[in-house]
């Protein structure tokens, strides 16, 4: 087997703590990104690098060892993903990531063609889905086998999503007694408000976003075709988003003061607003059959039907401290809260056994007019397409994003749009996530789980691990 050699790097970025003391208690900040393991307000921390890694070399070490597990913790897979990596192509580089981590599992054997099913790769891919709490770069090792996995690995997605299933089964038995013992249904099952009213059109985010406004749907689209455009829902998935990064430094802020009002010990999680590929994959598989499917949505487009495109969570350890910030945030939303998604109601046992609270509010900066975009702030678009190319450089490129801040400045001169919105603060619908500790560690499993689960087949597993495959952090 011809080696290959490379040296690994440290990963980029990073997450940083930093706790400070304030009359009304402890508030922690975790800045945070959607990557994998953490993309829904939590997540794994980095592991540590490894030297130059041989992959003729690499030791052969009975998974029974004690050895084993040390070595995978220790950094093993991003060495050799360091070395794969250097193979340039695609197809090499899958194959080199197998080969290698098929050889860390099982020592020498003939490797014969690049087969994606070799049980090696089976068995060192359920061993990372089994410690999904394990080493940081082990799990980015698999997402990125995952986001180049052909289409001829049918039989190895099949029983990947097996295995899932019951390592979830398990989880959830385990989750489901917590939330018994210790009495949270009867703490937490009250956090929600008054139905909405029927006949009130259903939420999306056209009753805030004014982009998404029916309003302004006619006039967008022909100012999408006027400058030769044709795939109007993708841009506008591209339009939210953009705002999105305009709008999550000041929602952030405002949940950090929530957090400081609740005058209890609060982790804010800064999660990055929602990518691409995971809108796309929701309006393709939900979005579009619903509104399709309710005559009260009218000309809504599907993407308006995502409500957390920018999001927070945050954090603490009992059920009574989850109640005092549910209480801070109904006194101190000052446009009130839209919906409450809670889990822990005993009508609803929870999502594979996870429980949390979802708040959807509606959002305004506090001094960025759509107007203000094209003089006073300005810089802000260009900040956001930075953002927001290299929160998903693998969906969409640089010029893409720069394409839709043209449209964004286009729209806003529009007489149409102009007339009703150029002096409104820029508003969306966002979602605050309430989370206890013990459910949060939960989900730094399933969460990884879940893209395997989610996925109703390789090609979508392929498209929601796509960062991962340009990724060598």
């Amino acid at each position: 087997m011809a080696s290959e050699k490379g040296e690994a790097r440290p990963a980029a970025g990073g997450s940083g703590t930093t706790t400070s003391e304030t009359n009304a208690g402890i508030v922690t900040t975790d800045s945070g990104t959607d990557q994998g393991s953490g993309g829904d307000g939590v997540g794994g921390g980095d592991g540590g690098a490894t030297g130059a890694l041989d992959t003729d070399e690499l030791p052969i070490i009975d998974q029974d060892s004690d050895k084993f597990e040390g070595w995978m913790y220790q950094g093993g897979p991003y060495g050799v993903w360091a070395t794969a990596r250097k193979t340039g192509d695609d197809a090499g580089l899958t194959k080199e990531i197998v080969r290698a981590a098929g050889h860390a599992w099982a020592g020498g054997y003939e490797w014969g063609a690049p087969n994606l099913l070799h049980d090696n790769v089976k068995a060192y891919l359920i061993w990372v889905l089994e410690r999904a709490h394990c080493n940081h770069h082990a799990k980015r090792t698999a997402l990125r086998i995952f986001s180049q996995l052909p289409d001829s690995c049918e039989e190895l997605f099949t029983d990947l999503k097996e295995v899932v299933v019951q390592l979830a089964e398990d989880l959830a038995v385990e989750m489901d007694g917590h939330c018994s013992r210790e009495g949270l249904r009867d703490v937490l099952g009250g956090l929600t408000i008054p139905d909405r009213d029927p006949a009130a059109p259903p939420l999306s985010q056209a009753l805030f976003f004014a982009p998404m406004s029916p309003h302004v749907q006619a006039c967008l689209r022909s100012l999408i075709t006027r400058l030769g455009k044709h795939d109007y829902e993708n841009i506008l998935l591209r339009l939210l988003i953009l705002v999105s990064h305009i709008l999550d430094p000041e929602f952030n802020g405002f949940v950090t003061d929530i957090a400081a009002w609740s005058k209890v010990p609060v982790k804010v999680r800064d999660v990055n607003p929602k990518l691409f590929g995971r809108m796309q994959n929701k309006l393709e598989a939900d979005h579009a059959r619903d509104v399709a499917a309710n005559p009260a949505l009218g000309s809504v487009a599907p993407g308006a039907l995502n409500l957390d495109a920018v999001r927070k969570a945050v954090c603490v350890e009992t059920a009574e401290e989850q109640a005092q910030v549910w209480e801070t945030v109904q006194a101190k939303c000052p446009n009130g809260v839209l919906r409450v998604k809670n889990l822990f109601t005993s009508q609803d046992s929870g999502a594979n056994g996870m429980r949390f609270v979802l708040v959807n509010m509606p959002f305004s900066s506090s001094y960025v007019t759509w107007s203000s975009l094209l003089t006073l702030h300005k810089q802000l678009i260009d900040r956001a397409v930075s953002a927001a190319w290299l929160a998903n450089v693998s969906w969409a490129s640089q010029t893409q994003w720069q394409e839709t801040a043209k449209v964004l400045r286009a729209l806003i001169k529009e007489p149409q749009f102009a007339h009703k919105f150029a002096h409104s603060k820029i508003s969306m619908i966002v979602e605050l996530q309430l989370h206890l500790e013990y459910y949060v560690n939960c989900r730094k499993k399933t969460h990884f789980w879940f893209k395997l689960q989610r996925a109703d087949s390789i090609a979508a597993l392929r498209s929601d691990t796509a960062k991962f495959r340009h990724n060598n952090d």
